[in-house]
């Protein structure tokens, strides 16, 4: 996987900058963050939790996973568009514990301007953050997704994601959140 790449530009497509996160990028996806999270789970979380979610809050967030880790097995890209960040994807080594003696990767997050979604903005991010896990040495990835999040569980099929049986309910500032874990080969 090289430093940059545009994602190809067909009708209908959007073209957009696929690069690292740098750390000047956080407020930014602080922002982003927040903005995509309300206008992915409205009706689906509750929308005192989603109004109360803080932008200064999630920048803080950011800047501290953007500063230098020394971790090769976890990274940040950002969709650039006309220089300002329109999406984000996060992964790295699995968090979940029947991975620990495998070489699985994790898509922590995955995020595009509601705006930009259906344009290929989210699948250049997707293709990109699954070319670095394969670099990372990763046999295959897992993700977790809100159960009722069928929009987003419809871009994972159409990318070869497939539900493992993982599920959890996770809680999260006064709600829980009811995920299925999808998995895919490398």
């Amino acid at each position: 996987m090289g430093p940059e790449a545009d994602s190809p530009s067909p009708a209908g497509r959007t073209s957009v900058l696929v690069r690292p996160a740098l750390a000047a990028d956080a407020d930014a996806l602080g922002e982003l963050h927040v903005a995509t999270w309300r206008a992915a789970y409205r009706g689906l979380l509750p929308d005192a939790l989603l109004d109360g979610l803080s932008i200064p809050e999630r920048q803080a967030k950011w800047r501290g996973w953007l500063a230098p880790s020394g971790s090769p097995e976890t990274g940040t890209l950002v969709a650039d568009l006309r220089g300002r960040p329109v999406g984000f994807s996060r992964w790295g080594r699995s968090r979940d514990d029947d991975a620990a003696t495998r070489p699985i990767g994790e898509l922590f997050a995955i995020y595009v301007e509601a705006a930009l979604w259906g344009t290929g903005v989210g699948l250049a991010l997707h293709e990109r953050t699954i070319d670095a896990g394969r670099s990372t040495g990763f046999d295959e990835m897992t993700l977790w997704v809100v159960r009722a999040n069928d929009r987003a569980r419809r871009f994972y099929a159409r990318q070869g994601w497939r539900p493992d049986g993982g599920a959890a309910k996770k809680p999260f500032r006064g709600a829980v959140l009811d995920e299925v874990r999808y998995r895919r080969a490398l």
